[in-house]
């Protein structure tokens, strides 16, 4: 315990976890399903003694643990930067493909950030885009709402958009545009444009709701959606009103001292 590994020992456990639990492959269809089968083979590994030690190896990490060191207060990140900019597609590329971010920042200077796993953009400190990361032949990844701002102006984008083909807004959504496509011959398509605006509006969870109501009740018209929406419970909000000089009062980070509701002790609360 408390003594570090040399960088062959440190191979040699790589090659050890290689030949125990990943040979043969696993059947897996995802990354998460992978981790979830790699930590069983972990915690079962742990509860062996190796040859010539007295405690199993859960023994002697916690003992290990305990000599640790303390991690940074700033986590690392554990992944590749590049900064890039983005095209007037609305698309940044990063290792051989593709990702949307919203439209209001094409053509600008934007930070991507290559996790194992996934792929962040950021402008500046705000995060402006996330997706699964892209793997294969899968050269585009795509939000069809990083392109509902220009639905109004080119509605063309409805039909011919990569980011709107095989109804990616869902089923619910779908339905309400087939319907609508054939209740409105005219203007059917620019009715649909203004449900999926919705989105811009209010809360994503409440526009699906709304459409699925008026889906399974079979109102298909934009009127009845937004009459829905409106319809639907808000959701609660709680806020506290204290005084200016109270010490429960914070306008920073909303953390504040557990030591602030010692004034509180030995008072009467009335009921």
């Amino acid at each position: 315990a408390g003594k570090g590994n040399e960088k062959g020992h440190v191979e040699n456990l790589v090659k050890f976890c290689r030949l125990n639990f990943l040979v043969p492959l696993p059947e897996v269809t995802s990354l998460a399903e992978l981790n979830v089968l790699l930590m069983a083979d972990f915690q079962k590994d742990m509860g062996c003694t190796p040859r010539g030690w007295e405690e199993t190896k859960a023994v002697r990490f916690k003992a290990d643990q305990a000599r640790f060191y303390s991690l940074p207060q700033n986590p690392f990140s554990a992944c590749r930067m590049e900064s890039t900019f983005s095209s007037r597609l609305s698309l940044v590329r990063f290792d051989n493909c593709f990702y949307s971010i919203p439209c209001e920042y094409i053509q600008q200077t934007v930070l991507v950030k290559g996790f194992v796993d996934k792929v962040e953009v950021y402008q500046g400190v705000d995060k402006i885009a996330e997706h699964i990361r892209g793997e294969g032949p899968e050269r585009y990844k795509l939000d069809f709402r990083h392109y509902l701002s220009h639905l109004e102006r080119k509605p063309g984008w409805l039909k011919n958009g990569r980011a709107f083909l095989n109804e990616p807004y869902g089923s619910d959504f779908g339905r309400m545009r087939r319907e609508l496509s054939w209740r409105y011959p005219d203007d059917g398509e620019r009715r649909f444009i203004q449900l999926l605006l919705l989105l811009k509006e209010y809360p994503e969870e409440r526009v699906y709701a709304a459409v699925s109501d008026c889906v399974r009740s079979c109102a298909f018209s934009d009127e009845a959606v937004r009459h829905r929406l409106l319809a639907l419970p808000a959701v609660p909000s709680v806020t506290l009103d204290f005084p200016v000089d109270s010490p429960f009062r914070t306008s920073v980070s909303g953390i504040r001292r557990a030591s602030c509701y010692n004034v509180l002790l030995g008072t009467e609360v009335a009921l």
